[in-house]
Formats: C-alpha cells, sequence, structure tokens
C-alpha cells in the first residue's frame, strides 16, 4: 500500500511539473511573440513619422510655368498655387492645382507635375481667341467662352444662334481668302438677305448661295477697281448677277481730297476700260459691270 501511494504522489507531482512547464513555455512564447510585435512595429511607425515629417519639410522652394501665357499672369498663377504647397512637394495634391487653375477663364487646360527635389512644373494651355460672337469670344474650334473685358480686338461674327458653327466655319474660308489678297476680314453676318462682311473698311455684300464665290470675284476684279479710293467706298453689292453695285461715303464738308476724302460733287472713273460706265457724279448707290473671268455666283 505504502509503495502504491508513493507511485500514485509520483506520478501527481510529475504531472503537475509538466503543466507548469507548459504555461512558462506558453508565456515564453507570448512575452516572445509581443517582443518580436514591438521590434517590428515600433521602428516601422518611427518610420513612417520620419518619413511623414520629412515630407512636411522637404518645401517646394520654385515653379517652373511651361507655355505661353498672354492673358494669365505669373502672379496669378503663384497667388492659385500657394495655398497648396504648405506639406511640401511630395504631399501636394497636383490634382487640385489643376482644377484650381483650370478655373481662370482664359484656361483651356493644365497639367502640374512634381521635379525632385523641391519645383513643381505647371504646363498651361491658354485658349486662344479667334473671333466674338456677341457676349462670348470663340475659340480656335468656334467654341464659345467668356472672359472680363477688356476683350480683345477681334473680328465681330453674328446670325442665328443655331448657324453659329455654320457661320465660324464660313468665317474661317473668307479669312483665308482675304489674307492671301492681302486684306482684313474684320467682321461677318447672316441674315436671311445675304452674308455681309466687313473686309478693310469696305462692307461687302455676298449672296447667300456662293459666299465663297463671290468673295473671289470681289478680291480679283473689284477690289483692285477701289483699292485706290476704298476711303470713301462705303458698301459693294455683290448680289446682282454679272455686276455689282456700289455705295460712296456721305461727304464731310470739313475735309476735301488732301485728307484723303472726295468733295462732294467731284467724279470717280474707276480702271475698267474705255467700255466702262463712270462712277456717278452724284453720291448714292449704281450699279456697275464686272470685268469678264470672275467666278461671281458659283461656288468653288
Amino acid at each position: 500500500m505504502s509503495t502504491m501511494a508513493t507511485s500514485v504522489r509520483m506520478q501527481a507531482k510529475a504531472c503537475s511539473s509538466g503543466q507548469a512547464a507548459r504555461r512558462i513555455s506558453q508565456r515564453l512564447m507570448l512575452g516572445l511573440g509581443l517582443l518580436e510585435w514591438v521590434l517590428f512595429v515600433v521602428p516601422l511607425y518611427g518610420c513612417v513619422v520620419l518619413l511623414r515629417d520629412g515630407l512636411r519639410v522637404l518645401p517646394v522652394r520654385s515653379m517652373v510655368i511651361a507655355g505661353a501665357l498672354h492673358h494669365m499672369r505669373p502672379e496669378e498663377v503663384r497667388a492659385t498655387v500657394d495655398p497648396f504647397v504648405g506639406q511640401g512637394l511630395l504631399l501636394t495634391p497636383i490634382d487640385r492645382v489643376a482644377q484650381a487653375l483650370s478655373r481662370h477663364p482664359w484656361v483651356e487646360h493644365v497639367e502640374v507635375a512634381r521635379l525632385w527635389p523641391n519645383r513643381l512644373q505647371i504646363n498651361i494651355k491658354e485658349r486662344m481667341a479667334t473671333a466674338r460672337w456677341g457676349r462670348f469670344l470663340l475659340d480656335e474650334q468656334g467654341r464659345p467662352f467668356q472672359v472680363p473685358q477688356p476683350w480683345p480686338s477681334l473680328p465681330q461674327l453674328g446670325g442665328p444662334d443655331v448657324d453659329r458653327a455654320m457661320v465660324f466655319k464660313r468665317f474661317l474660308d473668307l479669312a483665308r481668302q482675304c489674307q492671301t489678297a492681302g486684306v482684313h476680314l474684320e467682321a461677318l453676318h447672316l441674315d436671311a438677305a445675304a452674308w455681309r462682311a466687313r473686309v478693310s473698311g469696305v462692307d461687302v455684300l455676298l449672296g447667300t448661295q456662293a459666299p465663297l464665290a463671290d468673295m473671289t470675284t470681289y478680291l480679283r476684279l473689284v477690289y483692285p477697281l477701289v483699292r485706290a479710293q476704298q476711303q470713301v467706298v462705303e458698301r459693294i453689292d455683290l448680289r446682282y448677277r454679272g455686276a455689282f453695285a456700289m455705295r460712296l461715303r456721305e461727304p464731310d464738308s470739313r475735309h476735301d481730297q488732301n485728307n484723303g476724302l472726295v468733295a462732294q460733287g467731284q467724279q470717280l472713273t474707276p480702271e475698267m476700260g474705255e467700255e466702262a460706265a463712270s462712277w456717278p457724279q452724284r453720291l448714292g448707290e449704281q450699279v456697275f459691270p464686272i470685268p469678264t473671268g470672275g467666278e461671281h455666283g458659283q461656288e468653288t
């Protein structure tokens, strides 16, 4: 009995010792795991903090502005960008910077990039105004946009709003013709009766069916006749078949020939040859034949 009891006690003691060893082992493993976590997380957090603080102290020292600026001043660019750069170069929200710059009415497109170690590069494309339409300006594609006045000196276009794109396209075609001939298309308006152009100070009425051909006729055949005295010509009407009508400006008694105007009652004769009719002695509108060889009324 005694021997058996002793054996039982020894077994119980061994079991208790094993359980204690397992508990110590578990605690040791837990401690080691906690130590490993601390040794990994704390340095990582420190690196994150150091990196964050390092980025914040990496300031934007300068801005490189690319693109030709005609309407937006460099100081406007800086004033718009400055509120975003306080967090340093790599924390500057370049998308928001681009959005802020795009709100300027003259800006069409903006790209912003970081240049290491301390610069921002800002590429700005301004809108190119080509003409005016009412209270709008039209860009190179005929798209309307609004900017504060004063506006640049541009050709004035007009007509029904639904025809704006068509009027703009026709303006580009006619402007190229005028540029080739050395004159300037200052205005173009479409109404039910005519295309009304203003070419270097002279109003020119073109037919609605073939304005390009009518402009060709004016530039090649009619303009050479009136070029020397165009300062007294108010309007040329090309809506006649094989002819054109001319109206002189009202006389100004304060001016004479020496000032580039014609005294009242003076006769003007176009250089059209012996068979051509004379310009009227009276002021007003008169019809004259168009010299042979024109493309009047035929669209090319």
